[in-house]
């Protein structure tokens, strides 16, 4: 959801998302020196800005924490990031 109201180059300023992630990967326990696969799934919400400037390049940031849903981590939470650079046709 963008709260920009200038409406000139379309979906641009400060925004809203949600997310739903899926991802896999391996606790490691040092203690008794094995791996645990594991599958885990995330819903959460990222902010962020997108830039458009008059050439048609686009810029985007943004940073978003969700929740972990299965419990199949050691982690509660997952962090994600962006940087995107682009053009637009």
């Amino acid at each position: 959801m963008y709260f920009d109201r200038n409406e000139q180059y379309g979906a641009k300023g400060f925004f809203v998302e949600s997310f739903l992630s899926f991802y896999n990967g391996d606790d490691k326990n040092l203690n008794s020196n094995t791996d645990t696969k594991y599958f885990e799934t995330a819903l959460g919400f990222s902010v962020g800005q997108k830039w458009i400037n008059s050439a048609g390049f686009v810029f985007e940031v943004k940073l978003g924490v969700g929740r972990n849903l299965l419990g199949n981590s050691s982690n509660d939470a997952v962090l994600k990031g962006d940087f995107c650079i682009g053009y637009r046709f």
